[in-house]
Order: C-alpha cells, then structure tokens, then sequence
C-alpha cells in the first residue's frame, strides 16, 4: 500500500511522529510532502524528516514564505505523483485549500485511482460568499477548492466532533472520521510532573498568539483581581505592545515574563516550570478555538489546565481540567484559585490530564486509527 501524505503543518519535525509509527507496518509505503520553507507563527522553519522510517520530500512551496497557508502549492507535484503512483492520498489540509483541490485535480489527469483523504479543524459552518466580497479572491477559490474536494475525495477527517458535524452541515455527505491527527504527542518528549515545585506561588502560563481572539486580556484581568502570590509566563508572537500596556495599566509588570519565541521541541521546559496553562479563547462570528494543542501539550506533562468554553476547548478537555464561560473574568480567577488553594485539586487534575492525553491524543492511538482507515479503504 502506497500513502502519499501531504502536509504543510509537518514541516515542524515532531509533528511527523505519527507518520513515522504508521510506516513501521511493512505493508505501508509513506512519501511525506512538506514545503522546503514555511512561516509558522512568524518563524520560517525548514522541512526536515524525523527519521528514515519512511519516504520524504521537501518541495519549493508557492507562498510557503508567506504563512498564507490555503492559497500555498507545490510546482513540482505532478512530477511527485507520477513516479509515487499512490494507492491513497492523505491531504492533511483544509477542502477549501487550493493544495487540496489541485492535488486531487492532478490525480485525475494522471489517472491514478487513489482513494483521497482531506481534514478539517473548521467548526464554524461558513458560506465563503457570505463572508467574503466578490471582490476577494478567496471568496471564489475557497469555494471552488471545497466544493472539487468535496465531491472527488472519499473520507473527510475532522479534528473534532464539532468539526465532524460542520462538515456534514456544509454539504459532505461521505464517510467522516473523528480524529485529532495532528495534534497528538508523544509522551516520551514530555517531563511528566506529579507535583509543584513551589506552593508557595502559582506559576501560571500563557501560550499562543498575542491577539484578541486567544483572549490574553481576559486573563490579565483575572490575574490582577488575584490575592494569592502569582507569575505569568506569556510565550507568543503579534501585537506584544497592546498587552504590555494592559499589563501596566493593571499594575502587572513584575508578575510576568515575557517569551517571544520557544521553539517546539524547547516547550517541555516551559510545562515543567508552570503549574497551570490557561487557554482564554474567545469566539467570533466566524472565527472560535478549533482545538488548542497547547492543552495537549500541557496536560501530557502533568500540567493542570483551564480553559474557555470557546469551540473545540471542552472537546479536548473533557473532565481533565476547569472550563469557565468566555469573556468571564471572574469565573477565570476562581478557577485559577481552585486549582491553587483547594488541597489535593492541583494533583487530581494533573493526574486526569495525563490519563485522558494517554487515552486520546498520543501520536501512537492516531496512527492507529489511521491505518485501519488506511486499510479499510484499500481492501
């Protein structure tokens, strides 16, 4: 069985885990596809394999220097598709992603019989006419990239159950699969905890991109109603002056430290010296949290989180941690106290993290499923 993957978010090396778990089957040959160079959260990284497990190819990406992720796509990609001859296609990129669409369209003009997989994280149902002028270009090519993929691939897979029913509301009507592919981990990376260093002060930590919709205001705010010794730790890139003013005004500048930048394979340092991660997101009219992998993250190394109600945040929470409505500050600081101040709360939650992580997010439980659909649709 011949996999061809293709995946712009693999180019982050620890991210291709799961690839490398699948290709130890031997009836399962894997090319990977990812940009030679690609902007990921204001950082160019550079396409390298993990491991020689399976085939690899890093391609000059059109855009990929840009971060405009569903318009980027591969010149040389016929060439790809006509050596490997793939029995399956797993596009692990939206359906409105011209990749998508143009994957697929170049199968058909070579002929191939692969069976096609997309993904999805969207789980807002969107009309891209609706939301887009027809003055922009990405309301005609997201529709026409979703609606060719749609009706040419075989099985969506949706990042969440939340997601599974978006795309079933948009207009898929094929076989969906729920599973988180690529947000997993492997918890051989992470410094499990199983107790604070210091109780003395909560050590609380924010990780994500410095704008409206992570709700980092939101958490300002509760933090400075606090009345219990505390640090903030902010790691993320975008508008850092906005915040820092926030900050100030809420007379929070020596409770916090401030990280522009931690590279992937670094952030188990940074859960080994917080006690608390805390993922305030906040919905829009067409924009929630679609997962947030840094819960994932959080939890696999023994890290208590809390988190909004926002999109996909109960999803991958479940009963692991606190959930408090967004926008609310005040519900934010009493769960932060909780887990501070409530005996035996920080070691319960901390403990349920790692458990529901090891049950559904390792990179060993996705590859598992993906091989059986692998294989289910091949024989």
């Amino acid at each position: 069985m011949k996999v061809l993957f293709i995946s712009h978010s693999n180019v982050i090396k620890t991210y291709q885990h799961k690839i490398s778990i699948i290709s130890e089957n031997a009836d399962v040959e894997i090319l990977l596809v990812v940009p030679k160079e690609y902007k990921e959260n204001l950082n160019i990284i550079r396409g390298e394999a993990l491991n020689n497990n399976y085939k690899f190819k890093a391609l000059n990406a059109v855009f990929g220097r840009s971060g405009r992720q569903h318009f980027h796509f591969y010149p040389k990609l016929f060439n790809v598709l006509l050596k490997f001859k793939p029995d399956i296609i797993h596009l692990e990129e939206e359906p409105r992603s011209l990749i998508t669409a143009l994957t697929i369209f170049l199968s058909k003009i070579l002929r191939l019989k692969a069976k096609v997989i997309f993904y999805t994280a969207l789980n807002i149902k969107t009309d891209w006419k609706e939301r887009y002028k027809i003055i922009n270009i990405r309301r005609h090519v997201y529709s026409i990239c979703q609606w060719y993929s749609f009706k040419h691939s075989d099985i969506g897979i949706a990042i969440t159950d939340e997601a599974g029913k978006v795309l079933h509301d948009m207009g898929f009507a094929k076989q969906i699969e729920v599973i988180s592919e690529n947000c997993g981990v492997n918890l051989e990376q992470y410094k499990r905890k199983k107790e604070r260093k210091d109780t003395k002060i909560t050590r609380i930590g924010f990780v994500g991109r410095l704008e409206y919709l992570k709700g980092l205001h939101i958490l300002l705010e509760a933090i400075s109603k606090l009345e219990i010794p505390f640090q903030l730790t902010i790691i993320g890139g975008g508008d850092k002056e906005k915040y820092i003013k926030i900050s100030k005004k809420l007379n929070l500048e020596k409770h916090i430290i401030w990280k522009d930048h931690v590279p992937h394979e670094m952030m188990c340092d940074v859960y080994e010296n917080i006690d608390i991660l805390v993922l305030p997101s906040i919905t829009t009219k067409y924009v929630k949290e679609q997962f947030g992998r840094v819960l994932v993250e959080a939890m696999a190394s023994g890290v208590p989180v809390i988190g909004s109600n926002s999109g996909g945040i109960p999803y991958v929470i479940g009963d692991a941690g606190l959930i408090f409505e967004e926008n609310n500050v005040d519900e934010l600081k009493e769960c932060i106290e909780i887990i501070s101040l409530k005996e035996g709360m920080w070691e319960i939650l901390s403990e349920k993290g790692f458990a529901r992580v090891k049950d559904n997010f390792t990179n060993y439980s996705i590859a598992q499923k993906l091989s059986k659909i692998y294989k289910e649709l091949t024989e």
